[in-house]
């Protein structure tokens, strides 16, 4: 019978996203249990994202039937079950926060000489701040990051270092005035959860033991809110380090922004999973115009559906996929439409969902512009 006090946390790191998933499942049945007494515990899988939890759900439905006591959540949805059960509302006023923003911005002389005669000038601003603030910033750091600006007064262009300070000013008053009127982003569950979580104990968010998967990249405050989960829960975060695909005897480049987290759990046990996933398969097409390329793509998706390939494992990602809506649309629609539009394909765009010809029965979804964390 595994028992959390046995367990040691650890990171596994696997070469490959089919070796972290395959790894991922070995734990899930090492550690699965019919076992009544323990069943109401827990087994927790905490992903970054939306998309992997669905994908995650069908993969364990499709080879395993279903595992009792499992539950796979986004690290979002954790928190805001631990803010709940703190007691504390959730925050959910990302509208109202924007607004603020650029209220505040439009005070501050450095920025609004330079944005306000701009259509949407003020959108880099919320971007910014919102950055700032996921990265952890809060008012008490205020001093210290302007000092650090000052710092490199000999090194950047004074225009450059009045905006990078206004912005500081403006995170800060952002914070404290949200927080004044009640106006808390919904990551800022992501720090409640954490304070919570410190304060509480494991009790707060019952659990059996926990698995982290699928995070290749995350802001400060989900950082802290991850490592104090391994901390207080007990567990194993499997981490992803794919080796190039254009040169798989080294690490893909990507993988750096791994370093950060890795840096904040030098202090666990650390496993390497020796599976390596085979190279993957690249086909390069060129195509003359918008149009035969969307040709090429629905031609592609159908032979692919032909050969027994299931719609949710197909995904067409783009930096943009506007001009390509309509004549995807077009192709897709052309000839024996059953077998590709009757299931959900996923459309991921940089910042734009595509619409389908037949919306109720193809699902698209909006690509995220700044990945979370999942």
């Amino acid at each position: 019978m595994h028992r959390l006090d046995e367990t040691r946390s650890r990171v596994i790191t696997c070469a490959g996203a089919r070796s972290a998933e395959r790894r991922l499942l070995e734990e899930i049945d090492r550690l699965s249990t019919s076992a009544v007494e323990e069943i109401g515990l827990p087994l927790r899988v905490v992903v970054p994202s939306r998309s992997l939890r669905h994908h995650l759900i069908r993969v364990i439905a499709r080879s395993r039937g279903g595992v009792a006591g499992l539950q796979i959540q986004t690290l979002f949805g954790l928190a805001l079950e631990a803010v709940a059960r703190s007691g504390l509302d959730s925050p959910r006023a990302d509208a109202g926060f924007e607004v603020q923003v650029r209220r505040l911005a439009a005070a501050e002389p450095t920025l609004r000489g330079s944005l306000d005669g701009l259509t949407d000038g003020y959108d880099a601003v919320v971007g910014a701040v919102r950055d700032l603030l996921d990265a952890g910033f809060l008012p008490g750091n205020e001093d210290g990051v302007l000092e650090r600006i000052e710092d490199v007064a000999g090194e950047v262009a004074p225009e450059r270092l009045e905006r990078s300070a206004a912005l500081v000013r403006l995170a800060a008053a952002a914070f404290d005035e949200a927080e004044e009127l009640g106006l808390r982003r919904s990551t800022r569950a992501l720090q409640l959860a954490e304070d919570a979580l410190q304060m509480a104990g494991p009790d707060l968010v019952p659990t059996r033991t926990l698995l982290v998967h699928g995070f290749a990249d995350v802001t400060g405050v989900a950082a802290d809110l991850l490592v104090a989960l391994v901390r207080v829960l007990g567990g194993t975060v499997i981490l992803d380090r794919p080796p190039d695909p254009a040169v798989p005897e080294r690490d893909d480049l990507g993988g750096a922004y791994l370093t950060r987290l890795e840096e904040r759990m030098a202090h666990l046990d650390r496993e390497t999973d020796e599976d390596i996933d085979r190279a993957p398969e690249i086909e390069l097409a060129e195509a003359p115009d918008v149009e035969a390329e969307a040709r090429w793509v629905a031609e592609r998706i159908r032979d692919l559906l032909d050969r027994g390939i299931e719609a949710e494992e197909i995904g067409v990602v783009g930096r943009t996929l506007e001009l390509m809506a309509l004549p995807l649309r077009r192709h897709s629609l052309s000839g024996n439409t059953d077998a590709h539009q009757s299931r959900g394909l996923t459309f991921l765009a940089g910042n734009t969902p595509l619409g389908c010809g037949r919306p109720d029965r193809c699902r698209c979804r909006r690509g995220p512009g700044r990945r979370r964390g999942g």
